[in-house]
């Protein structure tokens, strides 16, 4: 039984958005085009724009939704950290970036600023169109029940699947790397070893947990789900890959609010100072070296020298990318018309060999960019921003990472900005409006993939197209599996009938 509810009511805060949002994309780009001034205030003009557009953003998603747990929301919490954190430390005199702003290189690190207005802006236009006119439907508990019911043991099913997918892949891991915690993540990448298995394990295991996680509905089922998400989570969160713990972790979040279940605001806020403190408490542990000869002690140390203040000045370190893109492009290097996102589609087929990146490769690159500029516009952004910005890091299998916002500048300048984040906006709004229990196949994008996604704004898109790639493959080949399993079964039931 469907009823359709009348026209919503919350046109008007859209339309306040849309306005808003409009002047600020039309500000962004005067002082985009007429060129950063540098002066010692931009940061203070910076936060008070970002601020009331966050304040009228998150005030029109309420109204909608009657919730903050949203997709739109996780990703655009991820892109804010990542983007303004450091800006926002240095209004409120927590940090002290002098060279930001004031200097001659400061002009570009006030440019970036307006370009994450620019792509804010575009967002909330998308988001605006997206809701504009948008209904719901109402569904009876029966309908609702049966619903809930049928879809959570679908989501179940897959989630063991991809649970026990990704124990082929650890294993393979082990055996290549022998314990992966006696090693720092550094050590690592630069490992003469077979790297297929960890990566590929990294890309499955944390949209399995979840999978498990939330749609859990027997006594058992709990036990096991729960123990095993607490577990992961702190093994993957102590190796150094936060963002595979944490990004589905929130995605978890979202979902189980999204499939009718409540978060105490005690337990939410407790949660979100567990993660500061955890961020800087590991970045701090990791570096003392591999699991191996550290302790007790070691931890305490990185307790005690660990502040909040620090996780959010590194996870707003991606301005600085961005500010560096934004130097070379397109004064040093051309833009690349689209390439990088070809790359994340030609790269996102696995080869014959299922191939990840090493140093070795990344090596290879270097000596080949070292005679060819056309090898530089081959590589992934992220790559490509390291070898220019910290040779060091490149030819040691590290890197500085990217940004969402820079990758669509990279491509496409000022208008690639606006048109990827307005598109966007508008997909992320419909992507939340649809009730996921009625959904299973987008309850299982929503758990198993989306997480990838997320990572991307302090990554290039690369970083999603693979990951989706593989899963989607690897969950294809399980449920022919399930179906031709449950095949032969049926057509034995049927001849013992007979």
């Amino acid at each position: 039984m469907h009823i359709r509810l009348k026209k919503n009511q919350t046109s008007q805060g859209f339309f306040l958005l849309l306005f808003l949002s409009a002047i600020e994309l039309v500000v962004a780009m005067t002082q985009i085009i007429s060129g950063a001034s540098g002066g010692g205030n931009w940061t203070n003009i910076i936060f008070f724009v970002t601020f009331v557009w966050f304040v009228i953003y998150f005030w029109t998603s309420f109204l909608f939704h009657r919730t903050l747990y949203l997709f739109s929301n996780a990703y655009l919490i991820g892109l804010a950290l990542f983007h303004l954190g450091l800006i926002y430390l240095i209004v409120f005199d927590q940090v002290e970036v002098s060279s930001w702003v004031r200097g001659p290189r400061s002009w570009q690190y006030e440019m970036a600023g307006w370009y994450i207005v620019l792509a804010l802006s575009a967002f909330g236009i998308g988001q605006s169109l997206g809701g504009l006119g948008a209904g719901r439907k109402k569904r009876s508990a029966h309908v609702k029940e049966l619903n809930i019911l049928e879809v959570n043991r679908f989501i179940y099913a897959q989630g063991i699947g991809l649970f026990m997918i990704g124990l082929i892949f650890l294993f393979i891991a082990l055996k290549s790397y022998g314990n992966i915690l006696a090693y720092s993540r550094a050590e690592l990448f630069n490992l003469k070893a077979d790297s297929r298995g960890f990566g590929l394990f990294m890309m499955v295991m944390p949209g399995a947990i979840m999978l498990l996680t939330v749609s859990a509905r027997t006594r058992i089922q709990k036990i096991f789900s729960y123990s095993l998400a607490v577990v992961f989570f702190l093994l993957i969160l102590l190796s150094g890959y936060r963002s595979a713990a944490l990004m589905p972790a929130l995605v978890g979040v979202i979902i189980w609010v999204k499939t009718g279940r409540k978060i105490p605001v005690v337990i939410a806020i407790t949660a979100i100072i567990f993660v500061l403190v955890a961020i800087s408490v590991v970045s701090i542990f990791r570096q003392m070296g591999s699991y191996e000869k550290l302790g007790a002690e070691q931890l305490r140390s990185s307790y005690e020298s660990s502040r909040m203040i620090d996780s959010f000045a590194e996870m707003g370190a991606s301005v600085g990318v961005l500010s560096e893109v934004l130097r070379l492009i397109p004064k040093k290097e051309s833009y690349r018309y689209g390439y990088s996102y070809w790359i994340a589609i030609k790269e996102m087929i696995p080869n014959v060999s299922l191939s990840i990146d090493s140093s070795e490769s990344r090596k290879s690159k270097l000596a080949q960019a070292a005679f060819s500029k056309a090898k530089l516009k081959e590589m992934a952004p992220a790559d490509w921003i390291t070898y220019k910005v910290n040779r060091w890091k490149f030819d040691h299998g590290q890197g500085l990472g990217f940004s969402a916002i820079a990758e669509p500048y990279l491509n496409f300048g000022m208008i690639g900005v606006i048109f990827y984040f307005s598109i966007l906006g508008f997909i992320l709004f419909r992507f939340d409006n649809k009730e996921i229990n009625y959904h299973p196949y987008i309850y299982l994008f929503a758990g198993a993939i989306y997480w990838t996604f997320i990572r991307t704004v302090r990554n290039d898109f690369r970083n999603f197209m693979k990951p989706m790639a593989f899963l989607i493959i690897i969950l294809l080949i399980y449920n022919f599996f399930l179906w031709a399993i449950g095949k032969k079964f049926r057509f034995i039931a049927n001849n013992n009938k007979l």
